[in-house]
């Protein structure tokens, strides 16, 4: 036992000086940083006079008195009942004329497919099939006015029944925006006249523009 001590008092000796356990170093305080400040991400503006989320209510188009109401021309809308009656409105819904188709010997729909079939030939310049589309004598009241009386003489003198300003507003008028009484059926305010002739439509009249 007498030498036990002495190792166990050196062992002690190098546990409490060289073996004892260093506690490890305490890391340093971090310095306070400043607050980071968070910019919100932008928010797009909604176009303007776009609408809102909540869905408006629509708005009642105004009613028309047909009876006081001003038309305005041209007419843009026709309201067609039996391919008979034929009512022209302008815009606003204010009738500008009424006729009656078959009451005098037409319909609407054939004089619509008629103005359709004469805008196609006047395009395509083809004088003799235009003719097939004309009921003669063929009045012309221009300044010096001019019966044409068959389709020779209509293909010889066709400039000057079809100046090119005529021909570009036959072209570009709107082929519903046709009228009936007893003296035929008429395109726009008149300039193009036809008759219907045991059921060949053709050019009966032309007036100025």
């Amino acid at each position: 036992m007498a030498i036990t001590r002495p190792l166990l008092a050196v062992c002690g000796l190098v546990l409490s000086a060289a073996c004892e356990t260093t506690p490890p170093p305490t890391p340093p305080t971090p310095k306070p940083q400043p607050p980071t400040s968070i910019t919100p991400a932008p928010v797009a503006a909604a176009p303007s006079g776009s609408a809102s989320s909540t869905p408006s209510a629509p708005v009642a188009a105004p009613t028309i008195d047909r009876k006081t109401c001003k038309s305005k021309p041209p007419a843009v809308k026709f309201e067609v009942t039996d391919d008979d009656l034929v009512i022209a409105l302008d815009a606003d819904g204010c009738p500008l004329a009424t006729s009656y188709f078959k009451a005098n010997g037409y319909g609407y729909k054939a004089s619509v497919d008629f103005v359709v079939e004469l805008q196609s030939r006047l395009k395509s310049g083809d004088h003799a099939r235009v003719a097939e589309l004309v009921n003669f004598p063929l009045r012309v009241n221009s300044k010096t006015p001019l019966v044409v009386k068959d389709k020779a003489a209509f293909l010889k003198s066709f400039d000057e029944i079809f100046p090119k300003a005529l021909i570009d507003w036959v072209q570009t008028h709107d082929s519903r925006d046709v009228l009936c009484n007893s003296k035929g059926i008429m395109l726009g305010d008149g300039p193009i006249w036809a008759s219907n002739r045991g059921g060949h439509y053709g050019v009966s009249a032309i007036n100025p523009l």
